[in-house]
Order: structure tokens, then sequence, then C-alpha cells
């Protein structure tokens, strides 16, 4: 079918691409992670996965950097580049140095192991600034259930802020996906619940980080955990975390909206930010750029199925379809003092905070001792009130 307009189309730009992350507050830290989408350098191509070729390869390079650069983190955890170790020749070296040569200086450095991260032909990894960040310790991992089979192993890497020496620990994961279900059985088959197969494998993979995180010496216990977790917010993987006392961030900032991800044209989000009981109220700014979800898979760098107009028309040197993912970014703040109430670290107490608290409170994640506000060994409504007592703006109080 064709549809043929018969007078002059009106249009409404709604979601206008934006050419960097749409950030209210700034922070000591800007921590992010990003699914690459199968980030092969080579040097023989095909690759098992990732591009075809060099000339697709320098495309999907563009591309990336391009993202990675107008993104600006401080910490950037990567999801899907390839397990091919910490070498020179490396993906991971490959694309810092990418990024470093389009900053024109050494920018950005990577967390690096002495062995291959699990026998997967993709990983997880981490990229930092060490002007603004130093690492502290060994990085931590598992290659023990469940991060043997499926869910890639994590990632942990704690870092200490160079402006005030405060610590947090980045987690960055990529859980196993809902596909292959071939091979799923028992709870792992799909139950026609909605959260597709190998749910149950997830489901240990958060609960196995968990215990990872508090079972491992030297990391902080401000934890972030962040990447492809292949699960949708209310699927029962996010919610162990939740239940863990982890507060999801996307939903904290952005609410039931919020997507990363596309998929037969239904939205959500696969990409998380969580954040332990002990930083949430550090957090305070989080958001999802979106460079990839509402991008048609057209303007991605491959070369397929293109006629030669169309390789110069649909692809252009940007962060737009540099992957299937969208990239989410968090902002981390540790003011000299802080105030008691204070969620979004502008060294007040208002209406923001009293709403951030309100939604915690809903969602069950108002569990630490830090959020009894009137002292009476319990969580309640009553701690709103006692919040709202403490607020520094005349004005806090006519929203309730």
């Amino acid at each position: 079918y064709n549809l043929i307009p018969v007078g002059a189309l009106q249009t409404v730009r709604t979601n206008p691409r934006t050419d960097v992350p749409q950030l209210d507050v700034q922070g000591d830290v800007k921590v992010a992670s990003f699914n690459v989408l199968n980030y092969f350098n080579g040097p023989n191509f095909p690759t098992s996965r990732g591009a075809d070729s060099e000339d697709e390869f320098a495309r999907q390079q563009a591309k990336t950097v391009a993202a990675i650069v107008a993104m600006d983190a401080d910490v950037l955890g990567l999801v899907e580049i390839e397990n091919d170790g910490y070498g020179s020749d490396s993906a991971i070296a490959s694309l810092v140095n990418s990024v470093n040569a389009e900053l024109g200086s050494d920018v950005y450095s990577y967390v690096a192991l002495e062995s291959l991260l699990g026998g997967d032909e993709i990983a997880v990894g981490i990229i930092y600034k060490p002007a603004t960040v130093t690492p502290q310790g060994a990085a931590v991992t598992s290659s023990e259930a469940p991060f043997d089979y499926g869910n890639r192993q994590p990632l942990l890497q704690t870092f200490s802020v160079n402006s005030n020496s405060e610590a947090f620990t980045l987690a960055v994961n990529h859980f196993k996906s809902k596909g292959s279900c071939g091979s799923a059985t028992g709870n792992d088959a799909d139950l026609g619940d909605g959260q597709g197969c190998w749910n149950e494998l997830r489901t240990q993979a958060a609960l196995g980080l968990t215990a990872l995180v508090q079972n491992s010496e030297g990391l902080s216990d401000r934890v972030i955990v962040m990447g492809d977790l292949n699960a949708y917010a209310k699927e029962d993987p996010i919610l162990a975390l939740e239940d863990a006392g982890y507060s999801n961030l996307v939903n904290l900032f952005h609410g039931e909206s919020a997507y990363s991800y596309s998929f037969g044209g239904e939205m959500g989000y696969l990409d998380h930010a969580l954040s332990s009981s002990t930083l949430t109220e550090y957090v305070v700014d989080a958001t999802v750029w979106h460079i990839n979800a509402d991008e048609p898979r057209v303007f991605d760098y491959n070369v397929e199925f293109k006629s030669e107009t169309q390789l110069s028309s649909y692809y252009g040197a940007d962060a737009y379809r540099s992957s299937d993912h969208d990239p989410v970014v968090v902002v981390l703040n540790f003011p000299e003092e802080v105030i008691v109430g204070d969620f979004d670290g502008d060294n007040d107490v208002d209406y923001n905070d009293i709403m951030a608290f309100y939604q915690l409170f809903l969602q069950g994640q108002a569990t630490a001792e830090s959020y009894d506000f009137n002292g009476d060994g319990q969580i309640s409504f009553f701690d709103i009130q006692a919040l709202m007592a403490m607020c520094t703006r005349a004005n806090c109080a006519i929203y309730f």
C-alpha cells in the first residue's frame, strides 16, 4: 500500500535528537554503561560477531567513538565488547586509543585483568578518566555459577574520586539473553509469564551478584550495578536486586515510561542502573540517552542491502544508531557536608527531595536506617511528614 497525502502535512517533533545526554545536575563523577553491539576489531574480517569487513568496522568504530566522546562519562561500563584480552591489539585497547585520538590526548584508560574475562566471545569492560578517578585495589569477578554459563562474568572495580577521595564500586554486567530458548528447560523455559526463557538463570545472576558484592574484600559499600541485564523493570532479576536494597535509578528519575530498547515495536529498558542503599543518597541525576532505540536500523554501520546512495545518505559518523541499546548515565555527588534528606545533592531539602523519598517509599526501597527521619525505628508515612518538616524552602508543604 502507498499512503498518498492530499494536502500539506503538519508535523510536530516531540522527540528530537540531542547532541549529549540531558542532565539537570552536575556532580563529582559521571558513571555510565553502554552496550557497544559486538565491537570486534579484527584484524581478520569477517569476525564471529560485529563488522563483516574492515570498511564496516571503520563505520562502526566512528559511531561508537562519537557516542563515547559525547557521553563524556568519567567511568564507563562497556557491554558486548570482544573478549580478546587487554593487550595493545585488543578490542578495548583499540576503542580507548580511538577515543583518545578523537579527543586529542590520553583522556581515557581501561581496567585490565591478567586473563580473559570468561570463555564467552563477548565480555564486559570498564574505561575511565584517570584525571577524575583512580582505581582502588584489584578488579573483582567470578567464574562460578551462575556466571559459568549464559551469564557473562561481571566486572567490579572500586574507584576513588580524585577531588575528595570518596569511593564507590561499579559492577558492570551482561545477564543471559532471552534468546536460544530451545535448550532452556524447567524454570528456565519460557513459562508464558512475559519474562521469556532463561528468567531463572538471570535471577540467579542477580542474587549471585549481590552475594559477590557482600563476600568480596576491598570493595566500597557504595555500589552501582549497571549494564544490560536482559530483564525489564518489573521482571524477577530486577525485583531481586531491589529486594536486596538496590534502588532502580532509571525508574526513580524517569518513571514507568522509561525505555532504552525497542523489540518488535515495544519499548522498555533492559539497560539498568541500580544503587545500593548506601549510595542512593549521593545519586543526583540519571538519564537514558536515546541515540539508538528510537533510530531505525537502516541508519546503522552495516552495508548490506543498501544502494550506493543509501550507504552515504543514511550513514553518519555520529552517535545515532551506534548500537541497538541506549546508554544509561548517572551523576554522583559527594558533598563535603551531607544534609539529611538532601537526595539530589543541591545542599537543601526541597520538593524534589520529598518526591524522591516518596517514590522510594512507594516502591518499598526506603529500607535503610538513614530514611528514618522521625527516629521512631521504622520507615513509614510519618517519615515523609518528618522530611517535609525539614524542608528548607517555604513552599514544600503545599504539594501534599
